[in-house]
């Protein structure tokens, strides 16, 4: 592959070279088969409240099926102690840089506080590793059935997860339709919910910085992610029924920031926003559970 002549009308992903897009599915189809299996066997992914996350040797797998290798490009320890790494993503055959990714890992994560320095500076590449693959071939992981975050940058939200265990002993219908599910809530729990606190608010007509700070924060809970664009609006729809934040009411505005996103400054003194961190998981699950619903595998970028 790597003395082949790439035609002009040729797509190529990775080492791969096709002439249609409809190749290219195919092609990409055929290879998610054979990623499945291998994740699935080696079990290369973390089990995550019944919902399987690939971790990143199972990412790198894929990139090694299409000729594309991870290269560290950058590292830094700052001040704080916070570990902030890039990685690239390179195309086996001429060594073109084709994707790349960034992360940090934070001094003051409870699970990685004390460990050694070491291992905080490996981590920070391996979360950058998974990114970087997600960026730019998550569409493939989501054809291979499993989700489109790695492991590992689920576990930066929010703490370590353990892997799901079987329950000891079966719960009576009565005991579970009372009991009130555990965050990160399904799409329809979500809706349900905040739908119902919009008679806790009065309605009135939002200004364009009001607008702008919703749509900030919308726009958090895909922080990175090129269809960030798309997501926001799919979720926005989802909630509220209107694509655009100029449509929605001031009811509405403040549920979503107040109740669901819970926007506030970070404590670090940057003045940045952060939005909640169950938030993202559940922004997430509401686009997967759309695109399935319309019968897509990813937004269009």
């Amino acid at each position: 592959m790597t003395d082949q002549i790439i035609k002009k009308d040729e797509i190529q992903l990775g080492t791969i070279a096709v002439a249609t897009p409809s190749e290219l599915i195919a092609s990409a189809t055929a290879i998610a088969k054979e990623l499945s299996n291998i994740v699935n066997d080696r079990k290369l992914y973390t089990n995550i409240s019944g919902k399987k996350y690939v971790r990143v040797e199972g990412w790198s797998t894929m990139g090694a099926m299409l000729g594309v290798l991870p290269r560290e490009k950058s590292i830094v320890e700052h001040d704080n102690g916070d570990f902030e790494a890039t990685v690239e993503l390179i195309r086996a055959s001429d060594g073109c840089i084709i994707g790349q990714g960034s992360a940090i890992l934070g001094s003051d994560e409870q699970s990685w506080s004390t460990r050694p320095r070491y291992a905080r500076r490996s981590m920070a590449l391996t979360r950058a590793t998974g990114k970087a693959f997600r960026l730019g071939f998550s569409w493939i992981m989501s054809l291979a059935g499993y989700e489109v975050t790695p492991a590992e940058e689920i576990e930066a939200l929010d703490g370590e997860f353990r892997e799901a265990q079987p329950r000891q002993q079966a719960k009576t219908t009565a005991q579970t339709a009372h009991e009130k599910p555990e965050r990160p809530y399904p799409p329809e729990v979500v809706k349900d919910g905040l739908t119902k606190m919009l008679k806790d608010y009065s309605d009135f007509t939002p200004s364009d910085k009001q607008l702008n700070l919703l749509r900030y924060g919308l726009e958090l809970l895909f922080d990175g992610d090129p269809a960030v664009t798309d997501k926001r609006h799919c979720v926005l729809y989802y909630l509220t029924g209107h694509a655009s934040t100029k449509d929605i009411s001031g009811s509405w505005f403040k549920v979503i920031t107040e109740k669901w996103l819970k926007m506030a400054k970070n404590p670090d003194g940057s003045g940045e926003y952060m939005v909640d961190k169950m938030a993202v998981l559940e922004a997430q699950a509401i686009v997967a559970a759309q695109l399935v619903s319309e019968g897509q595998k990813e937004l269009p970028v």
